[in-house]
């Protein structure tokens, strides 16, 4: 039986400062609790879940701490809207010493705020096999709920690491952008796996990191739409830089 301590500390990591300054996150529903338990099971320190998921998934959970909860009290510390069967807590990975390599790709997130974005670009960093995301100052919290949730468990095997951004991109002999002003990605030729920086859809890129780009690149328009979504644009960039460096 989940105690009100829990379900009051459950909530409280829906809150940006208190997961900071605890470390820990939250995941929900069957197939992200699958995806933990398969890639990122060393860092679950707690499985909430119903009777019959626990029962179903013995096998899964082994070891691991598992609590019985009720279907009221899963309405009461989840966040989405009709409620799974699971809650994971788990551990933040800690990558702050995880030094940049700049002979593969990573994606840096300029002031892209919308957690779903976020969680959408380090979903398609795992499907092209781009290890890491870095989200700079201004983007959206890697482990706030709703990114986490649109990661679709890629946050459990993709590196994430929220920095300043252009302290992180220091000394890079190659750094690509996504800019309007930039080469067509269908005429680039070959590339070298680098660095590649994706703003937000608002602002774009930061004047402080857009100095520090040696490689501009833009998807060319063809129709009338005045941009592309973050994520999308990603997903465009990676399929074309992922098939030719």
């Amino acid at each position: 039986m989940v105690t009100r301590s829990e379900i009051k500390y459950i909530q409280s990591l829906h809150a940006g400062k208190h997961r900071k300054a605890q470390r820990q996150f939250v995941a929900e529903g069957n197939h992200m609790a699958l995806e933990a338990l398969q890639s990122f099971a060393q860092n679950i320190l707690k499985i909430y879940a119903v009777p019959h998921w626990i029962a179903a998934n013995k096998d899964r959970i082994g070891a691991l701490s598992a609590v019985e909860v009720s279907t009221t009290d899963m309405e009461r510390i989840t966040l989405l809207s009709t409620p799974g069967p699971v809650l994971l807590m788990l551990q933040m990975p800690d990558y702050s010493t995880e030094k940049r390599e700049d002979h593969q790709w990573s994606l840096c997130l300029d002031g892209v705020q919308d957690p779903g974005n976020v969680g959408t670009i380090i979903r398609i960093a795992d499907w092209f096999g781009i290890p890491q995301v870095i989200c700079g100052e201004g983007s959206a919290d890697a482990y706030n709920p709703k990114t986490v949730q649109a990661s679709m468990g890629s946050i459990f095997r993709v590196k994430t690491l929220q920095t300043n951004l252009s302290g992180w991109l220091g000394g890079a002999p190659v750094i690509y952008g996504a800019l309007l002003s930039g080469q067509s990605v269908w005429e680039t030729a070959t590339v070298k796996p680098g660095p590649l920086v994706i703003g937000g859809e608002g602002a774009g890129i930061s004047p402080e990191v857009k100095q520090l780009i040696t490689h501009a690149l833009t998807i060319p328009r063809v129709g009338a739409a005045e941009s592309l979504n973050a994520a999308v644009a990603t997903g465009i960039l990676c399929s074309h830089i992922c098939r030719t460096s």
